[in-house]
């Protein structure tokens, strides 16, 4: 997976996969394998699909467009894609 060493750094990543340790929800946190810990999942889920369903639907294809370039594409093909959808 290219998330978790992006969030928890290569070492701890490669720890975490060759060991299938499992980590409790306050770990997760501090190695930024989650956004959050909370004690009401769906009601922070509803909260956060009520909060982005405000968003003009084009800022939001935008931005995940832009999200799954980055996680795809170089740097500069990625302001290449950015500007040439932009035009």
């Amino acid at each position: 997976s290219k998330t978790l060493p992006a969030a928890a750094g290569r070492d701890r990543a490669l720890e975490l996969l060759l060991t299938a340790r499992i980590i409790d929800a306050r770990e997760a946190a501090e190695i930024g394998a989650v956004s959050a810990v909370v004690d009401d999942a769906l009601a922070e889920a509803l909260r956060l699909a009520a909060e982005v369903v405000r968003a003009p639907a084009r800022t939001i294809r935008s931005v995940k467009r832009t999200l799954r370039l980055a996680a795809t594409a170089d740097f500069d093909r990625a302001v290449e894609e950015i500007e040439a959808q932009a035009q």
